[in-house]
């Protein structure tokens, strides 16, 4: 399972993702060293939130004589504040096109960036931030970073995050050199 932050607004994610850490972090101090947290594959930037969330890939929502078209993508549940932001444990299988040569986790956020370009608002697209592991060596991120730009250029934001899943903190990349491993 893996984890992606949907947030209202561009003015929100810094407060988003401070929040979202805290829970996280409080999340992993119960967890009492028996599991690592799951990871944070990206954040979502969406002014129509409760519409983004990807309510389409829930299979209990069809009747038994519908079927749903099969998605590498599953929201299993989610918590949220005040609609200001949503965080969702998804279960994400990027496709055989998706792997070829990438880095898992570029593959995953790939997938999400896919998925989530193809179910925009409809206040027009949304932006997606990806978020790194704490031990991801640097000059990886940077090639998978190019490479996402360079296949989504209208939904890959500026800046990206580090998740450190040993404390649950999520960080903005430039501040996160005490969490480097």
């Amino acid at each position: 399972m893996a984890l992606l932050l949907f947030v209202r607004s561009i003015d929100d994610v810094m407060p988003a993702v401070e929040a979202a850490s805290e829970f996280l972090a409080n999340q992993q101090r119960h967890l009492e060293g028996s599991r690592q947290s799951d990871d944070l594959l990206a954040i979502w930037i969406d002014p129509d939130l409760e519409a983004a969330l990807p309510a389409w890939s829930i299979p209990s929502l069809y009747s038994s004589s519908e079927r749903p078209m099969p998605t590498p993508f599953r929201l299993r549940y989610s918590v949220s504040l005040s609609d200001i932001w949503t965080l969702c444990w998804i279960d994400i299988s990027p496709p055989e096109s998706e792997l070829g040569g990438k880095s898992p986790r570029e593959a995953l956020i790939g997938t999400l960036a896919k998925i989530l370009s193809a179910h925009c608002s409809s206040t027009g697209p949304g932006l997606l931030f990806p978020v790194f592991g704490a031990s991801d060596p640097t000059e990886g991120i940077e090639t998978s970073i190019a490479n996402l730009k360079a296949r989504y250029p209208s939904i890959i934001g500026a800046t990206w995050f580090v998740h450190d899943r040993n404390q649950g903190k999520v960080v903005p990349a430039e501040r996160a050199e005490g969490l480097r491993h």
